[in-house]
């Protein structure tokens, strides 16, 4: 008896190569439109007007060729509205992320993944605050007496002697999920460290970070760590704390000197970690000083590889205008042009026998 033929088909909807297809070139206007979003989103910064709407706005004060031409304003104030980086809960009664940044996190995270893949930093490292400018409302906004920003969301940076920005946390209080709490400022160097032990990297930090126990961690990771230290911190050599100096007088274990010229011309001498550490410190100054404008990786990167020289700000248009060209054609409807009223635009009378005329020309149906 033959044996039954097994059924292997699998049932069930089958995506037409035609949804397929759609999805796709519907996925890549997008994305391309996106360009145009951003291109635009950035250059607010460059023009700025006191509405949103007067991008768009025409005539002799306001009219802006690269704005309403390129997207209309309803268009991009719905990509705007509808610019979502991760999903919200299901339902109300879900519970909420315990995480302030949950909704933007991907989004370090996305920056995060690509410096790693373009490039790997120099030797030298060096941690820091930074501030970005912030007067609005939040929770956690920070004040920082000396920075160039006072006001604003405080980041802690990691940067190489090249002055990239490699990782950076933003503080978002001291119930932070992963870096709030006890021992704060020692998971804020493990964290922004993470990936970069173990590989003979000499790290640069001041007294808010630096502690002998961090430097013994460090250590046993194959880094070296060279910083201020603070005084009142724990596990400080007690006959280094101790000792009362005068100026110019200074305490030292392990460490080398070397001669060095100061600003008004005289030879002295310093030890050689403290002139390491002013030099390479210099990293995280660059970046601040970045961050208090526009800082972008990026430009750094193409002043150093592509043989061409932009000063930062012509960088920045120059990318402006790249997103904008690459984005889509416009697809709004001829610019109106007004013109001067003549006798032509308004309405006139109509002879009767003109009438007539007309309408004894009409074909009769009947």
């Amino acid at each position: 008896m033959a044996q039954p033929i097994p059924f292997t088909g699998t049932t069930g909807l089958i995506v037409s190569p035609t949804v397929e297809q759609t999805n796709y070139y519907a996925e890549e206007i997008f994305l391309t439109e996106f360009k145009v979003f951003l291109g635009l989103l950035y250059h607010m910064g460059t023009i700025r007007t006191n509405r949103l709407q007067d991008y768009w706005k025409r005539g002799y004060l306001f009219d802006l060729p690269c704005f309403n031409s390129r997207m209309s304003r309803d268009r991009w104030m719905l990509i705007l509205r509808c610019l979502h980086f991760v999903k919200n809960p299901a339902q109300d009664d879900e519970p909420q992320p315990r995480n302030r940044l949950n909704k933007i996190n991907s989004l370090l995270d996305i920056f995060h993944e690509n410096i790693d893949l373009i490039q790997y930093p120099t030797r030298v490292l060096a941690i820091d605050g930074s501030m970005v400018l912030w007067r609005g409302r939040l929770v956690f906004r920070q004040f920082i007496y000396g920075k160039r920003h006072k006001y604003g969301i405080k980041m802690y940076v990691l940067t190489d002697s090249l002055g990239f920005v490699l990782k950076c946390i933003i503080y978002s209080g001291s119930n932070d999920t992963e870096v709030g709490g006890k021992g704060h400022v020692t998971n804020v160097v493990k964290k922004l460290l993470e990936g970069k032990l173990g590989v003979g990297h000499s790290i640069y930090m001041d007294n808010y970070y630096n502690s002998v126990e961090l430097a013994q961690y460090l250590l046993n990771n194959n880094t070296y760590c060279t910083g201020t230290l603070r005084a009142n911190w724990k596990n400080n050599p007690q006959e280094v704390i101790k000792k009362k100096l005068n100026k110019g007088e200074m305490i030292q274990r392990l460490t080398q000197k070397v001669e060095e010229i100061n600003k008004k011309g005289n030879q002295i001498t310093k030890p050689k970690d403290i002139l390491q550490y002013n030099k390479f410190m210099g990293g995280i100054d660059h970046s601040d000083q970045m961050l208090s404008y526009y800082s972008l990786n990026s430009h750094n990167l193409f002043t150093r590889y592509s043989g061409s020289k932009l000063n930062l700000y012509e960088f920045r248009l120059f990318v402006i205008e790249t997103l904008i060209k690459e984005g889509l054609e416009t697809t709004l409807a001829p610019r109106f042009t007004p013109q001067l009223k003549t006798g032509n635009h308004y309405p006139k009378m109509v002879e009767r026998n003109e009438k007539k005329k007309k309408s004894s020309s009409l074909p009769r149906v009947y």
